[in-house]
């Protein structure tokens, strides 16, 4: 083993937290992940047991921790990564009162309804740089005020998932400045937590923890995590701002779409960026770095959907689903011979911010059969991120490429796809999870291993390259006014049908 130090990234998403060690040009020496449930309990929850994935991140970061140690290594940092938009409260004690409410929880439909029609709701925008939705904690806490009060007020801290894991595994209450710019309660242009907002929520700032940069350092305590004691751990950002710095986008001109169980388009920009038509967010990297773009609430959740159901018989002769999915799809022509699909399975974020779309498939015919289907969801979500793709360029700046991280980016019917749609090159990355690497390069340049996050650029590796086809493009060109026109024709029956659906 190298006799440089490892670093850590950890990285705890909706669906799974996990843990690898990286040498210090980037290279995956360790790893350790283990999944968890998210739970749907009511119409529009989307909860998580936030002890569950306590125990899943404990167990991740002891076992690659333990594999270094052994080793012989030695650990330069440990780093953290963590979903965005998440909301719980904990008793004095630091123990739970609420199940981790998620981004994907739509409980606050009326609350965030009721904040858009404000006079000043696109100044809030403007002051917190998130656009207003029910996933965001402001909206989530106004539901909080108006249906369960009591605990509102009984809460002795209000928390993200980060927070409740720095809190249980290392006793620090604290939260870092990019987890802070995504709850719609932080004014990204004072750098401080909103009192306005708060005052109009009735929550006592004190509830909040303080807020520091993403580089801070805290020190390892003695514990059962196999981190050795005083061993730095860096608070680290946000999922989605470290994917970007994990695939080595630190400045304009390049996008980066993640797709796992969401999706995202985001850019790098050098200084706060808000959008006039309020479509797209601005959150911190670090205090020169700010990550514009929008997310799709649509990604993987298609795939698991359809594999659950319509498309069950992919999964009869034994091989692995997904290679059966992408064979399927890849076996369909671009534009899926007139079939189209609306990917709005749960609601929807960027840039239409309308958690009432609902899903549809269009021009379904007795000639389609399961390659179309599985054609048409994939392009569904091309389409509907292709959408979010045009409001970040006119923000963040023209891409002259693509970098495609997350578990979509491994199909290269996917990829391909995505270049044409886009008529931009995709590039894969080596290590298509960035987001654990974005957390470890933060962590690098946390203790001094690295100068300058630039040097990201350095330890990420192509290992694929897919470029647009002028006439597949061309398809796609039509496909896309053709999606616009199909949800624009759609978009006033949503509430109805969002209505019926609560029966």
């Amino acid at each position: 083993m190298s006799s440089s130090p490892l670093f850590v990234g950890v990285d705890v998403g909706t669906s799974s937290a996990r843990a690898i060690a990286f040498d210090d040009v980037g290279a995956v020496v360790f790893s350790a992940s283990k999944s968890y449930e998210l739970n749907r309990p009511a119409p529009g929850r989307a909860e998580l047991d936030p002890d569950e994935v306590l125990g899943a991140t404990s167990a991740c970061i002891a076992s690659v921790c333990a594999e270094v140690i052994h080793a012989g290594g030695e650990i330069g940092a440990v780093s953290f990564s963590a979903l965005m938009h998440s909301l719980m409260a904990v008793d004095m004690h630091g123990r739970p009162l609420t199940s981790l409410i998620t981004w994907a929880d739509v409980r606050a439909l009326r609350q965030s309804e009721s904040l858009r029609r404000r006079d000043d709701a696109h100044d809030i925008y403007a002051r917190t740089g998130v656009p207003i939705h029910p996933m965001s904690p402001l909206a989530k806490l106004l539901w909080f005020k108006e249906n369960d009060s009591r605990t509102l007020a009984e809460a002795t801290r209000w928390l993200s998932l980060k927070e409740y894991l720095f809190l249980r595994l290392f006793d620090h209450w604290l939260t870092d400045a990019s987890t802070a710019s995504t709850t719609g309660l932080y004014n990204i242009r004072k750098g401080a937590w909103d009192h306005g907002l708060l005052d109009l929520i009735g929550l006592a700032p004190e509830k909040l923890a303080p807020v520091v940069g993403t580089t801070h350092v805290i020190e390892a305590p003695s514990s059962d995590l196999e981190i050795p004691a005083g061993t730095p751990v860096v608070v680290g950002a946000t999922d989605g701002v470290l994917a970007n710095l994990g695939v080595g986008v630190t400045g304009s001109g390049t996008g980066v779409c993640s797709v796992g169980t969401s999706g995202a388009v985001r850019a790098t920009v050098p200084e706060i960026r808000t959008d006039p038509r309020g479509r797209t967010f601005c959150y911190a990297l670090d205090e020169d770095r700010w990550v514009v773009g929008g997310p799709t609430s649509n990604g993987g959740v298609v795939l698991s959907w359809l594999l659950d159901g319509m498309l069950s018989g992919l999964k009869d002769d034994g091989s692995d689903v997904h290679e059966a999915f992408e064979q399927a799809a890849g076996s369909a022509p671009p534009g899926s011979s007139g079939l189209v699909f609306l990917p709005y399975l749960m609601g929807e974020r960027a840039p239409h911010w309308n958690p009432q779309a609902r899903a549809a498939f269009i021009g379904l015919t007795t000639r389609h059969g399961n390659p179309h289907v599985a054609r048409a969801a994939l392009e569904g979500i091309v389409m509907q991120l292709r959408s979010v793709a045009t409001a970040v360029e006119e923000i963040g700046g023209d891409f002259s490429e693509i970098r495609a991280t997350g578990g979509f980016a491994s199909s290269e019917v996917w990829s391909q796809m995505m270049a044409d749609a886009f008529r931009r090159p995709v590039v894969v990355a080596a290590n298509v999870e960035g987001t654990a690497l974005g957390a470890a390069i933060l962590g690098m340049k946390a203790v001094g291993q690295i100068d300058s996050l630039e040097r990201s650029e350095d330890m990420v590796g192509e290992v694929a390259r897919y470029d647009p086809d002028p006439h597949e493009s061309a398809t796609y060109d039509s496909l896309f006014e053709l999606f616009q026109d199909l949800y624009g024709a759609l978009e006033g029956h949503f509430e109805t049908l969002s209505r019926l659906e609560e029966g």
